[in-house]
């Protein structure tokens, strides 16, 4: 009897294990298909350094960063990149992070991060999480806000910004002394003593890859033939996209895509020629961006149009001359960039070129150089290169030729700017909360427009002029995220 009764004990403890040991795959079960499908529409991931997070990475690149200790990352370059990975979309993100800014340098920091939202121009929405320049000026000059958009006066003249606004439209305020951050600010922009032309300009570049550039028109037909010349040095398909924009609003937009491309021919290196044209049969008036987005097999050989000025922004990369190899002709460039990045990735063009006729030594291919400018003339210098092959980048505007030169933006507020020649500032900018000894900033992400690719977003934190010795210690990264709950799923999908 006693036997029998250990017996069934041993079976009944055996069940309570079993169920137990169910239980817990239950639940586990549970939160797992509860974190990939967010029946609810809403989660919150947590990435705090201490351990691994299975949404958020890790930052990259590693020799941007110092060590990990006690909860903080130290980041000790610029830029950091991280990746989300979401096993489902959502429509927006609401990010936060905490830190600490330990820099002791004379250099006011600019901390930003942004979303990627053009995997070809490698284009971040970026969003202001600290400006120490606004925050010092808040402090010396008068402060008027609305909402998130402040304005920042070395001098009171205005009690509202809606003023401020409506004099800068007159021309009332002299442009050159307003400077903006994180805002679109509205110009009407011209150019003195302009003279238009119906003559053809006939631009040989050969600019690889994406780029942007000004035109400027005064009752005047838009109008620009492009001549690209597909290298096919990858196997990916090269479709090229171009867009024409005034006022942030297109107006006109093209695609040529790579109909020659096929599983069967792609490795092909054959030269591919290809043209595009732009023409609007109205005439127009004003400041207009072109876009170009394409990968590096791309080259814009040649421009034919009848527009005057041509300013690139921020960026060109002069490629080698693939139809006719044996042209090294100098190049000369008119920039009004202050901080000059220059590499080269041929060995060919290791050796001198000129800034305002001072000599500089490039000895290194893919490193990229650094250069501080002085402008000598209308804040304006000369490049002069001994060919193509070259990447110039900076923040400001890159030209052929004074001609073609002109800058329509408004001055940007960062570590480059001289304040003395200021006397106002506009933002969209909010100040980070403080949490005990950390700084906290909370942004929110648009992720409908956001470049997607294997079930992950990715995203940059920016700090210029970061170093071992004056770095940020990342505490925290919180993102919560917003989409449709299944109920609604399921019911979309029906109906």
């Amino acid at each position: 009897m006693s036997d029998e009764k250990s017996h069934q004990d041993l079976k009944y403890f055996r069940l309570k294990v079993r169920l137990f040991f169910f239980v817990i795959f239950s639940l586990f079960l549970f939160f797992i298909i509860y974190r990939a499908i967010v029946p609810f529409g809403n989660i919150t991931y947590i990435y705090n350094f201490e351990s691994d997070s299975k949404f958020i990475g890790s930052l990259s690149p590693r020799e941007r960063l110092g060590e990990t200790s006690n909860g903080e990352q130290k980041i000790i370059a610029d830029p950091v990149y991280f990746n989300l990975y979401t096993p489902r979309k959502f429509f927006t993100a609401q990010l936060e992070l905490k830190y600490k800014n330990q820099s002791s340098s004379s250099r006011p920091l600019i901390l930003e991060t942004g979303l990627l939202a053009d995997n070809i121009l490698w284009r971040y929405n970026l969003q202001p999480v600290e400006n120490e320049i606004i925050e010092k000026l808040k402090l010396d000059w008068n402060l008027v806000t609305k909402d998130n958009l402040i304005l920042l006066q070395r001098n009171e003249n205005f009690d509202n910004i809606d003023d401020f606004l409506i004099d800068s439209a007159s021309s009332t305020i002299d442009f050159a002394k307003i400077a903006v951050y994180n805002y679109d600010f509205p110009v009407n922009f011209k150019i003195q003593d302009y003279q238009k032309s119906d003559k053809k300009n006939k631009l040989n570049l050969n600019l690889r890859e994406s780029w942007e550039f000004f035109t400027y028109l005064e009752d005047e037909f838009l109008n620009f033939e492009f001549e690209f010349l597909d290298i096919n040095a990858n196997k990916d398909p090269d479709h090229i996209y171009l867009t024409v924009l005034q006022d942030g609003k297109e107006i006109f937009y093209e695609e040529l895509l790579d109909n020659t491309y096929s599983e069967n021919n792609k490795d092909s290196k054959i030269l591919e020629h290809r043209k595009m044209t732009v023409n609007i049969s109205e005439k127009m008036s004003g400041v207009f961006k072109v876009l170009l987005r394409a990968n590096d097999d791309i080259i814009t050989e040649k421009i034919n149009t009848s527009q005057q000025k041509l300013a690139w922004i921020n960026k060109i990369w002069l490629s080698h001359n693939f139809s006719h190899p044996q042209d090294r002709s100098p190049i000369n460039i008119i920039t009004n960039v202050s901080k000059l990045r220059l590499k080269t990735t041929w060995p060919e063009n290791m050796g001198e070129f000129y800034i305002n006729q001072e000599k500089k030594i490039i000895d290194k291919t893919y490193k990229q150089f650094n250069y501080d400018i002085s402008h000598k003339e209308q804040g304006k210098s000369e490049i002069i290169l001994s060919n193509n092959g070259y990447i110039l980048a900076g923040d400001g505007i890159f030209a052929f030729d004074n001609d073609s030169f002109f800058d329509p933006r408004i001055k940007k507020l960062n570590q480059n700017l001289n304040l003395d020649s200021i006397d106002y500032v506009i933002a969209d900018y909010k100040s980070p909360d403080k949490e005990g000894e950390y700084k906290k900033q909370t942004l929110e992400f648009d992720l409908l427009g956001a470049y997607r690719e294997d079930k992950m977003y990715k995203f940059i934190i920016s700090a210029p002029f970061i170093n071992e010795k004056n770095y940020i210690k990342l505490n925290e990264i919180k993102i919560k995220l917003r989409g449709t709950n299944l109920y609604d799923k399921i019911k979309n999908s029906i109906f």
